[in-house]
């Protein structure tokens, strides 16, 4: 009977330092064996205690536990982007200002028709591109019209002023604003 804690008796053919350990003193007894399959035994033992260490069954499952989880979630975030795209490219249907309405609206079929003597003539369909516009596109309009009426008639005067602000009126006018009152007089004289 052997004692406890005693250990084996040194191989012999191995080396005297690998007593220690079986698994290490069997490798050794056979060191003349090529160091590849020494590789692919110790790779199979590695392999063999996580065998042992956790069951093929319970790992397939966790795996495929988290899979189906991820699966999940990845199918959620589709969903919610696919709700977020569709109500991003909806335009809306509630009219916020009078130029967006013109904007949408079909353009007049018919222009040229008989009004009371009250009443003002009918827009022409070159002065309703202006019902697009924005104030500060009108304005940036009117200074380009007056660089191009200065450049013609070679007026200084018509050069020097300048447009602060414009606006259409709900008529379809446009009010158009200049620094001063003098300013004012030599743009309607040009006009």
């Amino acid at each position: 009977m052997v004692v406890p804690g005693s250990q084996w008796p040194p191989l012999l053919g191995g080396r005297e330092d690998s007593a220690s350990n079986i698994n290490e003193r069997i490798l050794d007894a056979n060191y003349d064996i090529p160091k590849s399959v020494l590789e692919f035994l110790k790779s199979t033992q590695d392999l063999t205690s996580d065998l042992i260490k956790n069951p093929i069954g319970q790992d397939w499952k966790q795996q495929f536990e988290q899979l189906r989880q991820e699966t999940s979630q990845i199918k959620q975030d589709i969903y919610a982007v696919r709700i977020a795209a569709t109500t991003v490219n909806r335009p809306s249907t509630r009219t916020r200002s009078y130029v967006d309405a013109v904007k949408n609206a079909p353009p007049p079929t018919h222009f040229l028709f008989s009004h009371g003597n009250a009443s003002t003539n009918p827009a022409a369909p070159n002065e309703l591109r202006f019902r697009t516009h924005t104030p500060i596109e009108i304005t940036k309009l009117a200074e380009k019209a007056r660089v191009k009426g200065a450049k013609e008639v070679d007026g200084l005067t018509i050069a020097l002023a300048m447009f602060v602000a414009t606006r259409q009126l709900k008529s379809g006018d446009l009010s158009l604003s200049l620094r001063i009152a003098k300013e004012a007089k030599i743009m309607r004289c040009h006009h």
